[in-house]
């Protein structure tokens, strides 16, 4: 599936989460205040999603987040990204 069929699809979920390195504002302590029982989470491509794919994403209801001070590759980053949000969900615990 593309970024913008995801987009447009519109998908069930309590949170629709994008990863934006860029964004030094906001982790997912900030995102996820109440507890969620289902997520879609985005994780871009290697050098992570422009601009304006962020904005396109937010107009469709997404949280942006930034998981810390270091880059990791893509494939690494899903996996990271992944656990951190099933942690939040409380599913690893």
């Amino acid at each position: 599936m593309t970024f913008h069929a995801l987009l447009n699809a519109s998908p069930m979920a309590d949170v629709q989460l994008i990863a934006h390195e860029k964004d030094d504002r906001q982790n997912l302590d900030d995102v996820l205040h109440t507890p969620v029982r289902s997520a879609v989470l985005c994780v871009g491509p290697e050098g992570g999603f422009t601009e304006e794919e962020v904005i396109i994403a937010r107009e469709h209801g997404y949280r942006n987040f930034r998981m810390g001070i270091r880059r990791l590759r893509t494939e690494t980053a899903a996996i990271t990204a992944a656990a951190l949000v099933m942690h939040k969900m409380g599913e690893l615990s």
